[in-house]
């Protein structure tokens, strides 16, 4: 069974998670063939879960700079055309409405633009940790022998039942980041490496 995890966004505890070896999927089993993790914990505590997390914040910091500086165009252009109602001639208002037409459609591109990726991130850094949480409960549950290794989110009492949330932090953040599942770009994304001296093509 392969673990699934939703995060909603990216950064908050899931609800459950289970991930079986053999478990023959009664609530009955032996405690020492089960585990538990405090999956709270995993993603607050991880270092590679919070590399994901802090990545997205910085994703979303750098559109909201991007837009805001748009916005404030936006507004200066629409300033000017207020001010300049009964002073300016025809000319350079049509002018200025030109150039304030343009900059709202530019903002709301890059709007559209700024969505696309954000959401594209944050799938790509689920993916990713989904992957790792994979690998990294599989692992330890077969080096211990274990049927089973549960969310504490699940459990109403698990006393006996031994807390491998420390091991499971460890087991994450030991991987290099050169090992780690690598994010896709975005579709559409335009392919910067292109060969030198490439001539692009003519009609």
């Amino acid at each position: 069974m392969r673990l699934r995890l939703a995060m909603m966004p990216i950064g908050v505890a899931v609800a459950c998670m289970v991930i079986a070896t053999g478990w023959s999927g009664t609530c009955c089993a032996d405690e020492a063939t089960l585990g538990v993790v405090r999956i709270t914990d995993v993603y607050r505590l991880s270092k590679t879960i919070q590399r994901e997390v802090e990545n997205i914040k910085r994703i979303e910091g750098e559109a909201r700079v991007q837009l805001e500086k748009i916005s404030h165009d936006v507004r200066v252009l629409e300033k000017k055309l207020k001010e300049g109602e009964k002073t300016l001639g025809e000319a350079d208002k049509k002018k200025l409405m030109g150039e304030l037409k343009a900059k709202q459609e530019h903002l709301e591109a890059e709007r559209q633009a700024a969505r696309v990726k954000l959401g594209f991130e944050k799938k790509s850094a689920q993916t990713k940790i989904n992957v790792l949480l994979n690998e990294a409960i599989k692992k330890i549950a077969q080096e211990r022998k274990l049927k089973a290794i549960i969310s504490d989110r699940v459990l109403l009492y698990h006393e006996g039942i031994p807390d491998l949330t420390d091991k499971l932090i460890e087991e994450l953040d030991s991987r290099p980041a050169a090992e780690q599942p690598a994010s896709q770009p975005p579709p559409g994304t335009p392919d910067e490496k292109k060969p030198t001296g490439e001539k692009p093509a003519t009609k």
